[in-house]
């Protein structure tokens, strides 16, 4: 009779952990880096910075201040936020930077809206917003830029 190398409790083991590994692992495709979509989100988060630059330098009971004031700035924003939604949209394998453009648009309406409600803005909100919103779009950006990492040449 002919000896086996590893005796079967061995075999059997080694086959359910090699099983269970190879079943637990599956691809994660995600969509292809898109260089102008990212330099895009650049140009949309200066805009959301400057316009809350802007608002901080006002003083704050202004006119300045108010939601009159700047409400064709948050029109122009909402758009190029809506842009870069649906650019994000129409790349297939794409979620997590359209959740983030979803997020980043709800938010920015949010803020619209309590402007309009309270019609001045002090300075301890527009901080805050402001440090939101660049950290959404922080988010994005390395979203994207994970997009062009580990690519064959």
């Amino acid at each position: 009779m002919q000896r086996l190398l590893f005796p079967l409790s061995f075999r059997l083991l080694f086959f359910s952990v090699l099983s269970v590994a190879l079943l637990s692992c599956k691809p994660v495709w995600v969509a292809t880096y898109d260089g102008t979509l990212a330099q895009a989100t650049t140009e949309t988060a200066a805009a959301v910075d400057r316009f809350y630059l802007n608002l901080v330098e006002a003083p704050p009971q202004s006119v300045g201040r108010t939601y009159a004031a700047v409400s064709k700035d948050y029109i122009e924003i909402e758009v190029a936020l809506g842009s870069l939604l649906k650019r994000n949209q129409l790349r297939s394998l794409n979620t997590h930077s359209i959740r983030i453009g979803e997020i980043i648009l709800e938010v920015w309406r949010d803020y619209k809206a309590e402007h309009k409600q309270d019609t001045l803005i002090s300075d301890g909100i527009i901080q805050l917003n402001r440090i939101r919103m660049n950290d959404f779009f922080h988010a994005m950006l390395v979203a994207e830029k994970a997009k062009n990492m580990n690519l064959p040449n």
